[in-house]
């Protein structure tokens, strides 16, 4: 498994449908760049929140971006990714 696996790791929810509706799974890894998660996805998804919900809210914490054949993953939203994204916002 890519990166290392995190005895806390979060639940993980992804704002991206999956191939049967909205999915939750516990995050597989994580590197210093991505996240790694075990949930059903579809071409086109790509660019889609994967995020947790605290208390209602949902927070960001990754984008998206790669199917795999067991594992799909994301790109975490660090600094530099933030700051890209900013002047995006509508």
């Amino acid at each position: 498994m890519p990166g290392k696996r995190r005895a806390h790791a979060p639940l993980l929810i992804t704002a991206a449908e999956t191939r049967s509706g909205y999915d939750a799974r516990r995050i597989a890894a994580v590197n210093a760049r991505k996240v790694f998660y075990d949930i059903d996805t579809a071409g086109g998804q790509s660019g889609s929140a994967v995020y947790r919900v605290i208390n209602g809210a949902r927070y960001a914490f990754a984008i998206h971006a790669y199917g795999g054949a067991s594992t799909n993953s994301g790109t975490r939203i660090i600094t530099p990714v933030y700051n890209n994204l900013v002047p995006w916002k509508a």
